[in-house]
């Protein structure tokens, strides 16, 4: 019922392991619900949005659970925002999008709760089908105001479900991809 870092060994006669199964690791991810495993805890919807969870295989890309951001109204600017203040420096956020209504799509962080335009990507291109895509965005994180936020927004006005998983925010480097838990061999 709760993460361990040895959730699962296989090890040799010396008790060495073999295989180690660490589903604790967080990789140095800033976010604390990346992939909406369990909940929507911290995603909030934007204007026209329902924000709910999804656990149709189909709409997941990591494990068992991805948000559905549900644009209800159709409106420039719907989707959702994650509450985060990222330190100062070299920062990398990866976040897999999939659209049902092909699109296009910004994201990115209001370090200051209200800019929308200094630290944001429409690299995310016009998304839409039955597969997810990978954004990505690396910038130098200013210090942190007010009430900083992370946001995926729609720039178009139509109505569609935008399903998000396995958001990572990493300090230093390029970064990399999420992943859930960890397999070490030998």
């Amino acid at each position: 019922s709760t993460d361990s870092t040895t959730a699962f060994r296989i090890q040799n006669a010396a008790g060495a392991n073999q295989i180690s199964v660490d589903t604790a690791v967080s990789n140095g991810n800033l976010v604390t619900n990346p992939s909406a495993e369990v909940n929507t805890t911290g995603w909030t919807a934007r204007a026209g949005t329902a924000v709910s969870r999804t656990t149709t295989a189909a709409n997941v890309y990591y494990g068992i659970g991805a948000i559905d951001a549900n644009v209800t109204t159709g409106s420039t600017n719907s989707g959702v925002n994650y509450p985060i203040s990222i330190p100062a420096g070299a920062t990398s956020i990866h976040v897999m999008i999939k659209a049902s209504v092909a699109g296009t799509f910004t994201f990115g962080y209001a370090y200051n709760g209200v800019d929308e335009t200094t630290y944001r990507t429409t690299g995310c291109g016009a998304l839409g089908g039955t597969n997810y895509y990978v954004c990505e965005l690396v910038f130098t994180a200013p210090a942190a105001s007010g009430s900083p936020y992370l946001f995926i927004k729609q720039e178009d006005a139509l109505t569609r479900h935008i399903y998000i998983d396995g958001l990572r925010v990493e300090q230093g480097g390029a970064g990399s991809p999420y992943q859930e838990g960890q397999v070490n061999l030998g």
